[in-house]
Formats: structure tokens, C-alpha cells, sequence
């Protein structure tokens, strides 16, 4: 998913804008369409730049850079700190970089036609380090992809827009557009003292291309076996401040082959956080035709030295079809099953008394934990197996 691109000139090659799509300049009237195929959306010069730009996850501090060698172009870049000690470690150190630039008349939400986000980060630190994109949405965001920074030298990173993951939105006036609030830079926690980037040329890349919606089918016996992007992408993550981190890996699945959700658990006084398989997603699956010995199943994986229990739910709406809390053996692949008749017999009567068929929410969360470390747990293959027979 990471990928870096070296781009054939620094900054954006785009000339300056005058006006955004939809927007009015200032005396009132409708800015045309921009035929500039990219959007030089923050060049970090000055405050006004700044003013674009929010941070969250006690970051540290953003200021004006103006030294020549942290600057790729023009008058100057922002320099970021991020602290190590932090009041509060439950989120990760994020920088918001607004989709719309207000003090230029801009407005930039509407990503059905944006292919490309380019920016340029200086890693002011004698390691590798690694900074996440992630694109912001009204009620929700994309999964986070991840560029790997060297050490003491400018990268410059190209990430590609999934522009159809981006969620249409109605407004009150009836008006639709897949939008994008902005986009998040995410970065990690130092352990002992602080990090410090520099952030330049801030893009966005125009295409003419058309948006091709995906097929959103499962296989045979499939619940989620995270081969597929959009199978992560319609993923909830419960837990409010404490919801987990998301990570689309190839290198660890339970066998071998295809791709695995890498979870990356914050320390949590006292929230059962994780993910949250919804109605519209389940209601792919054909449960009526389940049945007897027929079983869920399901692998997660805990790196060695770590601990973590884990609890699996089923529901119908707000009533528990089954429930069930496990210790996870660290350093392997755990495999989980249930039998249908399992699962109904115990909701029958332990639990709210609805069969599986009946299914609305599939819920995989990890017991809080305190400190200041977090943790990683591994989900792949669940699916469905039919028991077969001999005739």
C-alpha cells in the first residue's frame, strides 16, 4: 500500500488559482471551473496557510519555516514537532489539511474528480520515519496509507485517491458530491524525544477520468477475507477516542496468501474498542441457507511479548444473538469457530433468543488496557463452512 514517488520537479507545476470549483469570488459572482489540472492547495508560506491546517492527538507545535534547505520552493514550509511526552497518548499525532481554503474563495470537497494528493516532507531525524495519509469524510475517513520517510532529505510522497470509496453525500438542498472534508497526516509517537518534519507543496491532482464503482460481491461461503479493499472500507470502528488504528497488510494472513486487517489497539481506561461489520455489509451473505453444523470462522493473529483478550459478537440490532470472550495465544494464528446450532442454542437460552439468520452486527473488540503502548492484532479469512458430505 506505501509507495514513494519521485516527482520530476519539486512543487506543484500549477501556476497560481484564482477561483474553485462552485465557489463565488468577491464580488459575488461564480468562479468558473478550473482547467488547471492541479491544485496547489498549501504551499506553507504564510499564516494564512497555516490558519488551514488543525492539529489533534497532542501533536506538538506547527511554525513557519524560511531556512533554504527545509524549503523546496517559494518563501517557505511548515515545520512540525512532535512531542514524545504527551499529557494524553490515546490517539496518534495528526495534522488536518482542510479541503477548502476559505481565504482564496476555494473549495475543493468534491473528490469524484481528484486521482492524486502529492506533498513533500523533509525527515529531520537520523532515522527512517513514516508518515499516513488517510482522507477525511463527513462521518467516517479512508483507511491510512503509509510513506516511508528517509532520513535527513526531503520525500516526496504521491498518494492515490480511492475515489470510489468516497461516500456520496446529500445535502439538505438535495445536492449530491462524494466529499472530502480534507486529509489527515498521521504520524508516529517518538518514544524519546521529539521528531521534527518539514511539510512543503501541499497538492491535488485532476483527472478527467470517470469514476467506475466497484462490484461489491462476495464469494462463495465469504464474509471478509480482506483480499478486497472495499471490505475494509466499509468497516466501523467502535470505541470513540479509543477505536483502533487500520492497516491494509499482505505480509501477515493466516495462510500465507491475500490480505489481512492490521489493528493497532490504543491503551483505554475502560472501552471495548475494535471493528463493527454493519447490516448493509452482512446483508450480502445469504444466512438462511446455514444451518446445523455449518460454522463461522475466523482468524486473529497477537505478535509475541503481547497480550490481549478479545471478545466476538453477533446481533440483531441491539440484541445479542451470541457473545463470546477469548485470550489470544501470542505468536500464532488463532483459529475461531462456532457451530450454527451453537450459536442459536446458546441465544436461545442465554441470550436474546434470535437465530443467527437473523444476523445485523458482527462485532470483533479487545479488552481496554492501561499504560502508554499499543498494540497490534491481526484479523483475516472470515467466512462460513458448510459441512460436507459423503453420498
Amino acid at each position: 500500500m506505501a509507495s514513494i514517488c519521485c516527482l520530476s520537479l519539486f512543487g506543484c507545476n500549477g501556476g497560481n488559482n484564482d477561483g474553485g470549483p462552485n465557489n463565488t469570488g468577491e464580488n459575488g459572482e461564480k468562479n468558473p471551473l478550473l482547467t488547471n489540472p492541479i491544485v496547489s492547495l498549501n504551499e506553507f508560506e504564510t499564516q494564512k496557510d497555516l490558519n488551514t491546517i488543525g492539529m489533534s492527538g497532542v501533536l506538538g507545535k506547527v511554525e513557519i519555516n524560511d531556512e533554504a534547505m527545509y524549503k523546496t520552493s517559494g518563501n517557505g514550509s511548515a515545520k512540525v514537532t512532535v512531542i514524545h511526552d504527551p499529557h494524553d497518548y490515546r490517539n496518534s499525532p495528526v495534522l488536518f489539511q482542510d479541503a477548502r481554503r476559505l481565504d482564496r474563495q476555494e473549495d475543493y470537497t468534491d473528490f469524484s474528480k481528484i486521482s492524486d494528493v502529492t506533498l513533500s516532507v523533509y525527515n529531520a531525524n537520523e532515522a527512517k520515519e513514516s508518515i499516513g495519509l488517510q482522507l477525511n469524510f463527513p462521518h467516517s475517513t479512508s483507511l491510512t496509507t503509509w510513506f516511508e520517510l528517509v532520513p535527513n532529505d526531503w520525500t516526496h510522497i504521491r498518494y492515490t485517491v480511492p475515489r470510489e470509496d468516497i461516500p456520496l453525500v446529500t445535502d439538505k438542498s438535495g445536492n449530491s458530491q462524494y466529499t472530502v472534508t480534507g486529509i489527515n497526516m498521521i504520524f508516529n509517537r517518538p518514544e524519546s524525544e521529539d521528531n521534527v518534519f518539514y511539510l512543503d507543496n501541499f497538492c491535488l491532482y485532476r483527472t478527467g477520468k470517470e469514476m467506475i464503482s466497484l462490484e461489491k460481491t462476495l464469494r462463495a461461503d465469504e464474509i471478509s477475507s480482506f483480499d478486497q479493499w472495499w471490505q475494509i472500507a466499509e468497516i466501523t470502528y467502535v470505541g470513540g477516542n479509543y477505536a483502533p488504528a487500520a492497516d491494509w497488510v499482505k505480509n501477515v494472513t493466516a495462510d500465507g496468501t491475500g490480505a489481512a486487517l492490521k489493528l493497532t489497539a490504543l491503551p483505554g481506561a475502560s472501552v471495548w474498542a475494535g471493528i463493527r461489520y454493519g447490516q448493509s455489509y452482512l446483508s450480502r451473505v445469504n444466512w438462511s441457507t446455514y444451518s446445523g453444523e455449518d460454522t463461522l470462522n475466523l482468524s486473529l493473529y497477537l505478535p509475541q511479548n503481547q497480550e490481549m483478550d478479545i471478545s466476538v459478537g453477533f446481533s440483531y440490532g441491539g440484541n445479542v444473538i451470541y457473545m463470546e470472550q477469548k485470550r489470544l495465544i501470542a505468536g500464532e494464528w488463532n483459529h475461531l469457530s462456532w457451530t450454527v446450532d451453537e450459536i442459536n442454542a446458546a441465544s436461545a437460552e442465554n441470550f436474546s433468543g434470535y437465530p443467527l439468520a437473523s444476523i445485523t452486527y458482527l462485532d470483533i473488540c479487545y479488552r481496554p488496557f492501561s499504560g502508554t503502548k499499543t498494540k497490534e492484532v491481526y484479523i483475516d479469512n472470515i467466512h462460513m463452512q458448510r459441512v460436507t458430505t459423503n453420498e
